[in-house]
């Protein structure tokens, strides 16, 4: 452990000595390459413009992907550019409209000087301007594809989950689990990093994020070498608002929801030459109902019976969430930034439950109610620490970062069962931290670009579960060891990457080696036994683009990745919370290793874009759930095993219009082919299945500032294991108007307009069948109020004269 850390410290030093000065980029956790620079003068004196308001649009079909305004010099930089073909538009009251010559944005020329651009004057001089840039809703990249949802109405008053749902490929089922292209095995990242909102509970994850907060979701399916190789189906990126205007801007959102639902977010930013000050605040009260229906038959050499299961209940949640942070332009070539956050979240959860039991005759033979009530409180403290610097000469870029973060989650859960059987108490305390310290070097070359990287990831979870029993005779709860658990959990993984990337001709090359070292450790305090485990792998990527056309892409990607076991699969206690079904984890669990391949196509015009992903995806010792049923006792145990392989083959499909009058469209669809062979564990534990799941996104402007948009979905039945999942859909949909010039907006969208998403499966075992359905209030109506106001309008202090016409954007603040 020593020498990884002294080789980490060394490289990181050495790296530092190696950059050279340059111009400042504020850190970005997944940075785009590109970086434009520019001066915006008057055509006639020659003197610097302030506050030209700046685009930079995309060749050929000038969508915008980014914008700024000019400083007192009349200079601008802009900052994340993909690699590609772009221009600048530059617009201000009294002048014309101007654009640049058209450049490019190659792993060669990362830093781009455009240099002086002159603005001729009007003949008219105009009262105001506004400008609204919109961004196009999906791009796609040599390694990813980015959908921009920071103007989705239909997602007002939701959440993270709420926004992910209508994202191509990606699905989210009743309980909020995510998945991608079928495989629930995804990476979620906040900004570029594992979210330390609320430890290792990826759904309340995304429950506590607003859908406000968020501005891009970024999908990454083939991952490079230098992101985490953790994740079978790939990476979602979810990346959240961060004002880059000079002077102060705001935006506050209030909702209020159907059925006892609200929130409400504020976001403040300051930025000058030498920081960027900002911080926000959320808070999101919500009530669901929920219901669910099931059947199990068991089929056994001498009993053959039945029960059926009846649920009822709600779930309330408050959430909160905080964060500020400042970056720091130390120079013309150092950036700094700090933040830190905190967030809570209180819920409560009754929920009644009714079995009934029947014989071999299907005659009724016994039934009981259990009622079941669960409190959760969970909060959340996290810092994080950004450095960059940037070269001038050889334009070299090093960043480094550091995180730590600590989640503490306390829950009761009382199960109070009919008599005799005693009333269940379950108290758990779960101490969830992490730290993560990565450095990553950046040098473009005559010949390409090199990159190179150093990570380390320690997490550490302290899961303490008091079970306990009511002593009828002392009404008071007493301890029972049999339903206690207390399990610790340690995991390192120390990586190291290296990656090149080149352009010649038509062609775009990238190649990459990930090498990663994990450790982990398991101690069960409660029945006095451990395990550990440690595992090095290299993990190849690569990718070749071809350009066909200035307007059409072939690419091809390959990378490997691996799926390490989690703690819940780990954990070897018996989980007695369901008395009927019981759960319990598996020290002998082994990693999954994935072979990813992809061959995409894509087209973009002016009005019309196409991508085409022809993938495949094969998993060695793939970690799955079964379920078996006891024929003595009638209840069933799920626990995990490693299957032999799996294999996903699948085409998906994208297509975006934009209508002269009409707005616009985006179509997408995936159909796939799963293949499970679990047969080293059973004979006949083997499935194939085709399926399917298509989405669609209709946006269209109104007269007198409406503006109307409309989602659905349809995932049609799939299979997963013993798993056989009915299929699902709904509809939403959102009307948004402006007033103020677009400062003050007033919205109201429906979820699941005809009340139709649930979640039915069937689960086929060698002895039994279960039929099961699940549905969480999904119809709901939100109505909205959102007010910004924007640069050098500050309310906090004395209204100062402005330049009139000084134009605006509309673009969203704080978060």
């Amino acid at each position: 452990m020593n020498k990884l850390l002294l080789s980490f410290c060394a490289l990181y030093f050495s790296l530092t000595a190696l950059a050279q000065p340059g111009n400042p980029r504020t850190v970005q956790p997944i940075p785009a390459p590109g970086v434009v620079l520019a001066t915006f003068t008057d055509g006639k004196t020659n003197k610097p413009i302030e506050y030209v308001t700046v685009s930079i649009q995309r060749m050929p079909d000038s969508a915008t992907i980014n914008g700024t305004t000019t400083t007192k010099k009349g200079e601008i930089k802009l900052e994340n550019i993909p690699y590609g073909i772009y221009r600048l538009k530059a617009s201000f009251i009294g002048y014309k409209s101007t654009l640049s010559p058209i450049f490019k944005v190659t792993p060669q020329e990362t830093l781009l000087d455009i240099g002086v651009i002159q603005l001729e004057a009007t003949s008219k001089t105009l009262k105001q301007v506004e400008i609204n840039s919109e961004r196009t809703d999906f791009s796609n990249q040599l390694d990813k594809k980015t959908y921009n949802v920071g103007k989705n109405i239909t997602n007002i008053g939701g959440s993270a989950t709420d926004v992910l749902q209508n994202i191509p490929s990606v699905n989210v089922d009743m309980d909020g689990k995510i998945s991608l292209r079928g495989s629930e095995n995804v990476t979620i990242l906040i900004d570029g990093k594992p979210s330390t909102l609320t430890g290792a509970n990826r759904q309340a994850i995304l429950q506590q994020l607003p859908a406000n907060a968020i501005s891009e979701v970024e999908v990454i399916t083939n991952p490079s070498a230098k992101y985490d190789a953790d994740g079978m189906a790939g990476i979602i990126n979810i990346k959240t608002k961060k004002d880059k205007l000079k002077g102060f801007n705001a935006n506050t959102q209030a909702t209020v929801g159907t059925r006892d639902k609200y929130s409400f977010n504020l976001g403040l930013n300051n930025r000058t030459a030498k920081y960027n000050l900002y911080g926000n605040y959320s808070y999101r009260h919500e009530r669901r109902e929920f219901y669910g229906r099931g059947e199990q038959q068991n089929f056994f050499d001498t009993v053959n019976n039945s029960f059926t299961s009846k649920s009822d209940g709600h779930n309330v949640n408050d959430f909160h969430t905080g964060r500020v942070g400042v970056d720091l332009f130390l120079n013309n070539y150092n950036t700094l930034s700090v933040s830190g956050g905190i967030s809570s979240n209180i819920s409560n959860k009754p929920e009644y439950i009714q079995f009934d039991y029947f014989d071999n005759e299907k005659q009724p033979s016994a039934n009981f109610k259990r009622n079941n009530y669960s409190t959760e409180d969970n909060l959340t403290l996290d810092a994080t620490v950004d450095y960059k610097k940037t070269g001038k000469k050889n334009k070299s870029d090093l960043t480094a970062s550091a995180t730590i973060s600590n989640n503490n989650r306390s829950a009761i859960d009382d199960y109070n069962n009919p008599a005799p059987i005693p009333m269940q108490r379950n108290q758990n305390t779960n101490n969830f931290t992490t730290f993560i310290a990565q450095v990553d070097y950046q040098l473009p070359l005559t010949f390409g670009k090199w990159e190179n990287g150093l990570k380390t990831t320690n997490r550490l979870i302290d899961n303490d579960q008091v079970g306990k029993r009511l002593n009828a005779g002392s009404n008071e709860f007493d301890y029972d060891a049999k339903i206690s658990n207390h399990f610790l959990y340690k995991e390192q993984v120390n990586a190291a990457y290296t990656m090149f990337s080149t352009k010649k001709g038509r062609f775009d090359f990238q190649a990459g080696l990930r090498a990663e070292f994990a450790l982990t450790e398991g101690n069960s305090k409660t029945t006095d036994s451990s395990f550990s485990r440690d595992y090095f792998n290299l993990f190849p990527s690569g990718y070749v683009k071809y350009a066909l056309t200035k307007t059409q892409d072939i690419q091809f990607g390959y990378s490997r990745r691996v799926n390490r076991p989690n703690m819940e699969a780990l954990n070897p206690f018996v989980d007695y919370s369901d008395s009927i079904n019981l759960r319990k984890g598996n020290p002998e669990i082994r990693p999954e290793y994935i072979h990813s391949v992809e061959l995409n196509y894509l087209t973009q015009l002016k009005k019309f874009s196409f991508s085409t992903t022809v993938y495949y995806r094969y998993t060695e010792n793939m970690i799955s759930r079964l379920r078996t049923v006891n024929e003595l006792t009638g209840q069933s145990m799920m626990t995990f095993y490693n299957f032999s392989s799996s294999e996903n083959t699948g085409v998906e499909v994208i297509v975006r219009y934009s209508f002269d009058k009409l707005g616009s469209i985006m179509l997408s669809g995936n159909w796939f082919r799963n293949v499970i062979n679990g047969s080293n564990v059973l004979s006949d534990l083997q499935s194939e299945i085709t399926t399917w799941n298509a989405r669609f996104t209709y946006s269209l402007p109104l007269p007198k500032g409406f503006f109307f948009q409309a989602n659905g979905m349809y995932m049609a039945p799939m299979r997963n294991g013993q798993n056989t999942i009915s299929g699902m859909n709904g509809v939403d949909a959102g009307l948004r108007k402006d007033f103020m010039k677009g400062k003050l907006q007033l919205g109201l969208n429906v979820t699941d307009i005809f009340d139709i998403r649930q979640f039915n499966v069937r689960q086929d075992g060698t002895n039994f069948v279960y039929d099961g359905m699940r549905k969480r209030e999904s119809r709901i109506g939100t109505f909205s109020l959102s007010y910004r106001f924007g640069s050098n309008e500050n309310p906090f202090t004395k209204k100062k004269t402005t330049q009139v016409g000084q134009p605006t954007e509309n673009m969203d603040v704080g978060f």
